[in-house]
This record gives structure tokens, C-alpha cells and sequence, in this order.
């Protein structure tokens, strides 16, 4: 199942992020811990702490024709090195600026802390996705937590 957070630019240079693609928080989600389907999307963050996430499936019963269906991945993760956040986030290369955090399921948006400083870098949504889906990703650097937002994210690895 494919999970993610990301944002990344569309077609004619707009800037979307998943849930606007969805257009809406969407339907309400069941928070999963598994790591193993973070890691395979995102192996940016090197190893995995911890994560909680949902999948969202995007189009079912919208059409009477079989199609593929969009995955919603939205989450939080904790890299198990706290350097990771803070080398990629202090990046000139990414340009990271403060963000607001987009439309959020209210399961995920309950386990985000309060008061939180979030930062986004669209260079490094782009290095992420390369062009091949929207996903935006959210910088916590005081609580070294990431916080990703995507549209059916392929699996890069298998974790190993």
C-alpha cells in the first residue's frame, strides 16, 4: 500500500500539495506504525524511528470504469538519527522556509505537536518525488519529525 507526504509542482508550474489534489482532508484514515512502507518510499531519512501514517485511497467509486486508484500517504515520521532532520533542513541547496502545514486528516493532525515551527523546501519536494509524483514534506528541526504528504509515492527500496 502506498503511503506518503509530498508536494511537488504540477503541470503548468502550479504548486499543489495531495490534499488539494484530493480536495479535501478526505475520508477519515486508520493510523498505521509500520515503518517498512515509509522506508521503501522516502530512504532519504536513512533509518526509520518511528512513524504513524495512513493511505488514503483517492477515486474509489467516482467511476462505473476500472482504474487505477491514487493513494493518499500522509504522516509523521521520526528519523532514528536526529542529525538527519537537521543536516537536510539547514541544506542552502533546499532553500527551506516556513510553511503552513496543508489540509490534514484528523487522525494525523491530533498526533502533531502543538506549537510546532514547520519549514518546507520545494527544491527538496523536488528531489524527492523527481517529477514523478505531488509530495510535500514538512520539517519539524526542534522535534526532529518530518511530517509528508503524497500521491501514490512508488516504492524506491525494499528497506534492506
Amino acid at each position: 500500500m502506498a503511503l506518503l507526504i509530498a508536494a511537488s509542482t504540477g503541470a503548468c508550474g502550479a504548486r499543489q500539495t495531495a490534499s488539494e489534489v484530493n480536495g479535501s482532508s478526505g475520508p477519515e484514515c486508520l493510523v498505521r506504525k509500520e515503518t517498512a512502507q515509509i522506508v521503501n518510499r522516502f530512504d532519504e531519512f536513512g533509518r526509520i524511528a518511528s512513524a504513524s501514517w495512513c493511505g488514503v485511497v483517492l477515486n474509489s467509486g467516482k467511476s462505473r470504469l476500472p482504474a487505477p486508484s491514487d493513494v493518499r500517504l500522509v504522516g509523521i515520521l521520526t528519523p532514528q538519527e536526529a542529525d538527519v532532520v537537521r543536516a537536510i533542513s539547514s541544506d542552502p541547496a533546499f532553500d527551506f522556509r516556513n510553511a503552513s502545514l496543508p489540509s490534514l486528516p484528523v487522525k494525523i493532525k491530533q498526533l502533531l505537536p502543538p506549537g510546532a515551527k514547520w519549514i518546507a523546501s520545494d527544491n527538496f519536494n523536488s528531489k524527492v518525488t523527481q517529477g514523478e509524483y505531488v509530495g510535500s514534506f514538512y520539517f519539524d528541526s526542534a522535534a526532529s519529525r518530518i511530517l509528508f504528504d503524497c500521491l501514490s509515492p512508488p516504492v524506491k527500496s525494499d528497506g534492506n
